[in-house]
């Protein structure tokens, strides 16, 4: 965890996957939060994650961000938390479609898949000695294999 004056770094860093989440809380989070406490009728504070959505690392560092930003308001003031969370996708990140999200790991998913599958047929084909006859013909690995 850093702190970060610059928004536009902060998102550079987003970007490069330098970090996981921004996490902006306005300058008078924790004021709010003491007048809360003291039962003073407050507007609601505004606290702000940014992050690549397709990131796997965003969902579960907004999560813990969010939870511990809970956990302070009702350490601070005894009551349930008046706080209003936005999220910013960063980019394009929530442009993208599910399709898009999980074809990639469904292409690797089937590559395993097709592994054990020909290391199979090959298997049944030497047990059954079919190897053994194709080795007598002129037939390559690379036939066999196409």
């Amino acid at each position: 965890m850093s702190l970060i004056a610059d928004r536009a770094e902060a998102e550079t860093r987003l970007r490069n996957r330098d970090a996981t989440v921004l996490l902006i809380i306005p300058e008078d989070f924790s004021r709010a939060a003491q007048a809360m406490g003291r039962g003073q009728a407050i507007p609601p504070t505004m606290v702000t994650f940014i992050g690549d959505l397709s990131n796997p690392y965003y969902a579960v560092a907004a999560v813990l961000a969010g939870s511990a930003l809970d956990q302070y308001i009702q350490a601070a003031t005894g009551r349930e938390s008046p706080i209003q969370v936005t999220e910013e996708p960063l980019g394009a990140s929530a442009a993208r479609s599910e399709f898009e999200t999980y074809v990639p790991g469904l292409l690797v998913f089937a590559v395993v898949l097709l592994i054990f599958l020909v290391a199979m047929a090959i298997t049944r084909e030497v047990e059954a000695g079919t190897l053994r006859r194709l080795q007598i013909t002129l037939m390559t690995s690379m036939d066999f294999l196409g």
